[in-house]
């Protein structure tokens, strides 16, 4: 047999392996079952690994074209790895009834007008969100709460909403395909490398199965990024205020537009940026929406917590001296540090051309989801999409990894072995990337 057939075998068996499980998954694996679903995953992700590395510069297209078909064999399912999609719809519904999300919450809405509850897709989408869901007010940002309007009106049962919702999120990954590809010639990457988007099982699991919105706003984002990078940076401010209507983490990514070299022309677009996300935000924040919308992203700090190794540690020192939970106190400190040490790597980094942002960027997220006391898997996609462009390997193992925390919601979840798994990951993790960081810093410092 020669390579070359050898290696189609190898890149079609790697690829039919992400398919199966993937699809598998989705239609199967409720996420209790937490040994199926990360042995699946597992094959599934064994499978994009031996496509990765077999795979030629012909086999490209055929295998970007299969990514989507697996998408689009995807859209009429139901997530069963997630119940978020309950709470879109239900903003969407109620956006349709002329109540803003950020006002009322959803256990406001019922008790305000009982008549609602009396709706049976109503009552679905209440008990679906879940009690943590319903008794606050909505974290997504109006982009996203527009989007959910416009699945409510498009579609006239549960099923078709879901799928418009996934039909935005699949023509949002062609379009990080298209760029992609663009910005990695750009960079003079492999092409090959944006196979680890399209045909990754965790970008197709928790973006097109599971209805996150995360890579419509890395779509946004990359746009706006190529556009500025093409000196159109009117149109480039627009498409990153958009990417910040849709996920408030593009704020994150924004200081390194400010270069010492062109720091007054960064301030100026960094300005129009927000201009145009205010301007846009205005309609949905009036009537105590901003008051709403501010009270449900403040619990980011102080409440939720979920998948967070050096939160979890720093929290189990806290408690050994205070006895009580302390992240009322842990969170917003977190959020601090994490904030002066992201601000302090883009200072040093301000003299870079913008083509090496990706690589800021990369570590600048690290930095956030590694002192986040909340990092739900699909954060990680937006760490993978930036690292496409750069040559860190952490985020894809991190995508890897991620899978481990759905043991929490596992059948008989045991919390001792549940901080076991985040304890692994985060290790890994970071264990990995600084690694790679040093090793990147010492190659530039003898350059």
């Amino acid at each position: 047999m020669s390579e070359i057939i050898r290696n189609k075998i190898l890149t079609l068996t790697g690829f039919l392996l992400v398919a199966f499980a993937t699809l598998y998954i989705s239609f199967e694996v409720p996420r209790e079952n937490f040994a199926a679903l990360i042995g699946l995953y597992g094959l599934g992700f064994a499978g994009l690994l031996i496509s990765y590395q077999f795979a030629q510069t012909k086999d490209l297209l055929f295998l970007l074209i299969g990514g989507f078909l697996v998408r689009f064999l995807m859209i009429n399912v139901t997530p069963e790895l997630s119940q978020d999609f309950y709470r879109f719809i239900w903003d969407g519904e109620m956006m349709k009834l002329g109540m803003l999300p950020y006002v009322k919450t959803p256990d406001e809405i019922i008790s305000s007008s009982p008549e609602i509850f009396q709706n049976a897709e109503f009552r679905a989408l209440y008990h679906g969100m879940g009690e943590l869901s319903s008794s606050n007010y909505s974290n997504y940002p109006p982009l996203n709460e527009l989007l959910f309007l416009i699945a409510s009106k498009l579609g006239t049962t549960l099923s078709s909403k879901i799928m418009i919702l996934r039909i935005f999120i699949i023509l949002s990954d062609l379009v990080i395909v298209l760029v992609g590809l663009n910005l990695l010639k750009m960079k003079e990457l492999p092409m090959k490398k944006m196979l680890l988007f399209a045909i990754n099982p965790f970008i197709i699991l928790e973006f097109t199965g599971n209805l996150h919105f995360e890579g419509v706003m890395m779509c946004f984002f990359l746009v706006g990024t190529w556009l500025y990078l093409k000196d159109m940076k009117l149109l480039a401010s627009f498409f990153l205020a958009f990417s910040i209507l849709l996920k408030v983490f593009t704020l994150i990514l924004l200081p390194f537009f400010i270069r010492k070299k062109e720091w007054k022309s960064g301030l100026t677009f960094i300005g129009m940026t927000l201009l145009f996300t205010l301007v846009f935000a205005y309609p949905f924040f009036m009537n105590s929406g901003l008051e709403g919308y501010q009270k449900a992203n403040a619990l980011y700090f102080q409440q939720f917590e979920f998948n967070a190794g050096i939160y979890y540690l720093i929290r189990e020192i806290g408690w050994m001296f205070t006895g009580f939970n302390p992240i009322a106190y842990v969170g917003p400190v977190l959020a601090f540090v994490s904030l002066i040490l992201i601000l302090i790597w883009y200072f040093r980094n301000w003299e870079a051309p913008i083509l090496k942002g990706f690589e800021v960027w990369t570590i600048a997220f690290l930095i956030f989801l590694s002192l986040s006391t909340t990092i739900h898997p699909w954060y990680i996609g937006v760490l993978l999409i930036l690292s496409l462009f750069t040559n860190y390997w952490f985020p894809l193992v991190w995508s890897f990894m991620a899978f481990l925390s759905y043991y929490f919601y596992s059948e008989d979840m045991n919390a001792g072995m549940y901080y076991t798994l985040v304890g692994i990951e985060t290790a890994c993790v970071l264990g990995l990337g600084i690694y790679e960081i040093k090793a990147k810093l010492l190659k530039d410092s003898n350059v």
